[in-house]
């Protein structure tokens, strides 16, 4: 259950982008096996996700039978960020990222959607920082910048020990 409220969440934020957001089939849900089935159109191009840090990022690749299934959403309009959720842009920049990420084989994209899914997190942590939270939120937003950073470290020497571009 909690994969298809992950996908079902998924989907919702990915329908938000107004690249996305075009007419066309659903994905079938293979309910016995919770797989998501591609729907029979070509991927929409991905939008433009470039920031400082996209240094050969891989793209132009789906998330694991995903295919173009995202397309049949309609159209839904971007979640605005607000006082109480300043996260959507950086959420979607995120989740576009992670889903164009791919490699020569599982592993290798498994390292670079870790890889964005890090730089997600530092740019949330860097955004609620900007707000000055006190205390523990503020510390635990800093730490939080170290740690991933770290982590980021980890998984582009893993790459260039593998002969892989670093990202």
């Amino acid at each position: 259950m909690k994969a298809v409220t992950l996908a079902a969440c998924m989907a919702l934020t990915l329908a938000s982008s107004p690249s996305f957001a075009q007419p066309g089939p659903m994905p079938a849900m293979d309910h016995d096996h919770g797989q998501v089935q591609p729907a029979p159109t070509q991927p929409a191009p991905p939008p433009d996700t470039h920031s400082e840090h996209d240094h050969g990022t891989a793209a132009g690749g789906s998330m694991g039978g995903m295919g173009g299934g995202m397309q049949g959403m309609g159209q839904m309009p971007m979640m605005e960020p607000t006082a109480a959720n300043p996260f959507p842009h950086v959420e979607m920049k995120m989740h576009m990222a992670m889903m164009h990420a791919t490699g020569a084989d599982a592993t290798e994209t498994y390292v670079r959607k870790m890889v964005e899914h890090h730089r997600g997190a530092v740019e949330m942590s860097r955004l609620i920082l900007t707000g000055k939270p006190e205390g523990a939120v503020s510390r635990m937003a800093t730490q939080s910048i170290a740690v991933q950073n770290r982590e980021i470290d980890a998984l582009q020497a893993w790459l260039r020990q593998n002969g892989k571009t670093a990202q």
